[in-house]
């Protein structure tokens, strides 16, 4: 088991607190080679010691791995010096940066392990096309589809489906948008590592 810091957006580390995500996905960067053909489909490989090996084998994630959520962070200029997050001061009990060591929020790439305040426990890893995507997967991947609902004015208790079909049908979509925001090209369709997790308690 090893411990991993992974940087989060605002609105999905808020995703991660209201339970709406357990999957994340990540660019796969190691320099695959080749392929390997099983009944399920076609994967990449490398060839390690004169032998064509599957990427996830390579996989810097293992189910059992706890990853710290990264998230803008920044320090209360109090007695106490504790630490506070930028998501929450969209809420009530919110921070304005007038309240904060150097008056300023600091990027959730520089974010310590000690100040983490969210951990994740890895349950599967798999390698899989960006755009091969289910729909119940881009749902766990923590899309608010009420809100994009509401954006174009969709009401969901009146829609002319079901409530779950007007959902998925449009999850996939709204992931897409998402990935593009944050991560780059769609079209690209890479491969990716596609993580599931579980909210863990860390003392």
């Amino acid at each position: 088991m090893k411990e991993i810091g992974m940087l989060f957006s605002g609105e999905m580390v808020r995703a991660i607190l209201d339970g709406r995500k357990t999957q994340t996905r990540r660019i796969v960067k190691y320099p695959y080679q080749g392929w390997i053909e099983s009944d399920n489909g076609k994967y990449p490989a490398v060839n390690a010691e004169q032998r064509w090996v599957d990427l996830i084998e390579f996989s810097p994630y293992r189910p059992g791995d706890r990853i710290y959520v990264r998230e803008t962070w920044g320090v209360l200029n109090d007695k106490y010096h504790r630490c506070c997050y930028l998501v929450d001061s969209q809420y009530p009990q919110g921070r304005s940066r007038q309240q904060l060591v150097g008056n300023r929020w600091r990027p959730s790439i520089h974010m310590p392990k000690a100040a983490a305040r969210i951990w994740l426990e890895v349950t599967d890893v798999r390698t899989e096309r960006l755009q091969d995507i289910s729909e119940k997967d881009a749902i766990a991947e923590g899309i608010d589809m009420e809100s994009e609902f509401a954006s174009l004015c969709i009401d969901l208790e009146t829609a002319p489906y079901s409530n779950d079909l007007v959902r998925n049908s449009a999850a996939i979509t709204v992931f897409k948008k998402l990935w593009e925001s944050t991560c780059g090209s769609w079209d690209a369709n890479p491969w990716v590592w596609a993580i599931s997790f579980k909210r863990i308690e860390v003392k």
